[in-house]
């Protein structure tokens, strides 16, 4: 008989065996330990990838949804500049947007000094239907700086 009595098995094993049986069992929770180690590692790093998938739909979402919200407020300026200024009434110069909008049926400068640039581009059309349907639209934009001017000839 031995003085070792932690389970039945030491009692059937000879005495060198029992330190190889020591190594196992602490080998064994060793290789316990790494492989949920690794386990929670994996899922960590699929919980990563997921949160980086679900980051790029999110960012391409938010860039859509910008776009949208672009095109919206152009719309609704147009159709504001439309409702307060129609050509229909002869205003012939709109213009504004964010809440602020001006509009006038003739434009009568005598003398204007200033720096001041003209860019002028051709709108392009949305369909070809209505470019058969209407005529080519151009945007005038004009710069000004350190203005002065008069509406009376001297």
């Amino acid at each position: 008989m031995t003085d070792h009595s932690c389970c039945a098995l030491c009692f059937r094993l000879p005495i060198a065996a029992r330190p190889l049986q020591d190594t196992k069992r602490l080998l064994q929770a060793e290789v316990v330990a790494i492989t949920s180690e690794i386990k929670r590692r994996e899922a960590s790093a699929r919980l990563e990838t997921d949160r980086q998938s679900a980051a790029q739909v999110g960012l391409s979402d938010l860039g859509r949804l910008n776009e949208q919200l672009a095109s919206t407020e152009a719309r609704l300026d147009a159709a504001k500049l439309e409702t307060y200024f129609p050509k229909i009434k002869g205003f012939r110069f709109s213009g504004g947007g964010g809440g602020v909008y001006c509009g006038a049926k003739d434009l009568h400068l005598c003398e204007v000094s200033g720096a001041f640039s003209v860019a002028l581009e051709v709108v392009p059309q949305q369909h070809q239907e209505q470019q058969q349907q209407q005529q080519q639209e151009a945007k005038l934009k004009i710069t000004l700086s350190g203005l002065s001017g008069s509406s009376q000839s001297h």
